[in-house]
């Protein structure tokens, strides 16, 4: 492009191109610096945009264009609606019903966020999320980006999916907007413990569980079978329940510990404290044998959604419930009678 210097001075452009630090530089960093080559001079260069200024201790270097920008200490994540189960492999796709606005920070989150999951595990780690905010020019110190990440790993996992890190980056550019969420069913801020999107959801006391009635055997390698004769939209409860058992069953045994169990929960929006996440896998683990199974999860997480409903169950035989010396016969029965082979299969 005919722009031609000695060694020591490339050098010095190359360091002030390269703000991240990582030795090399992307295309648009490219881009947007040969365009900062040709107007820094200009004595309005940038007006009417959030500008560069100079770094603390480079006199001419690209500091973040977030300098300004507040840093949040807590985070009202919001209830966005997708219109569909997040996969991967598929282009990112927007939540339902959001401003015309905030599509661009999806988009421009969603290709930082696919540039730095290097393993393509689909989540990003600390160290990856540091680099994704420097990609997209919002530059911190380690302890800042430390604080970011703890506000923004609200169920404290230490990963981030896609849609948290996308979510949270409008947040980042849109929470000190007075009417930032209106409109939209927010949480409320998280401090220790992660906010359920399911908060409004009755805690059972006790399980009545239903006699389903599948059409063959449990086999974990078939795709999930829906019972007979269950209303249509407790179909979506049984197959989100049935993803995220499948994905939480880390070594494909057909079983989940209480520990999956607890991870598949909150992966789905209903996380607890310790004490209730306990309670609800009493009530799930009817014979108290530390693990359940496919068909026990997914229809434990449609009790959850329906239980208080008047006419729960009606047309169709009940489990009573399980507490200690209560209902013990039933649920035995029903383990023998419909999950016996199941259980045998896999010892």
């Amino acid at each position: 492009m005919g722009f031609n210097r000695d060694r020591s001075q490339m050098k010095g452009l190359f360091t002030l191109a390269d703000v991240n630090n990582n030795g090399k530089i992307d295309e648009r960093e490219f881009c947007e610096f040969w365009v900062y080559l040709h107007h820094h001079n200009q004595p309005n260069f940038g007006q009417g945009y959030s500008n560069y200024s100079p770094s603390g201790n480079q006199p001419h270097g690209l500091a973040s264009r977030f300098t300004n920008h507040v840093q949040p200490t807590q985070y009202n994540r919001v209830q966005y609606d997708y219109p569909g189960q997040y996969n991967y492999q598929d282009q990112f796709m927007h939540p339902r019903g959001i401003p015309d606005q905030h599509k661009s920070y999806f988009d421009e989150s969603s290709v930082a966020f696919r540039k730095y999951d290097t393993n393509h595990s689909g989540k990003i780690n600390r160290r990856e999320f540091r680099r994704a905010l420097r990609y997209m020019g919002y530059k911190r110190g380690r302890r800042q980006v430390k604080g970011l990440f703890a506000v923004a790993d609200i169920n404290h996992n230490g990963k981030l999916d896609e849609r948290e890190f996308c979510e949270f980056w409008v947040y980042l550019n849109h929470h000190n907007q007075p009417n930032f969420g209106q409109g939209f069913q927010t949480f409320q801020p998280t401090n220790v413990q992660q906010t359920s999107k399911y908060a409004h959801l009755a805690h059972p006391t006790h399980y009545n569980r239903l006699q389903y009635d599948y059409p063959n055997q449990y086999n974990p390698n078939d795709s999930f079978m829906h019972p007979r004769g269950i209303p249509d939209h407790h179909r979506a409860y049984f197959d989100e329940s049935s993803q995220a058992f499948r994905k939480y069953d880390s070594n494909r045994s057909g079983y989940m510990s209480y520990r999956e169990f607890k991870h598949a929960l909150r992966h789905m929006g209903y996380s607890r404290d310790r004490n209730q996440m306990q309670s609800l896998w009493s009530l799930a683990d009817r014979d108290n044998n530390g693990r359940i199974d496919e068909r026990e999860f997914c229809e434990f997480w449609v009790y959850l959604h329906h239980h208080n409903q008047p006419n729960w169950g009606q047309g169709m035989q009940n489990y009573t419930s399980k507490s200690h010396g209560h209902g013990h016969h039933n649920g035995d029965h029903h383990h023998g009678e419909h999950h016996g082979d199941h259980k045998t299969h896999h010892h």
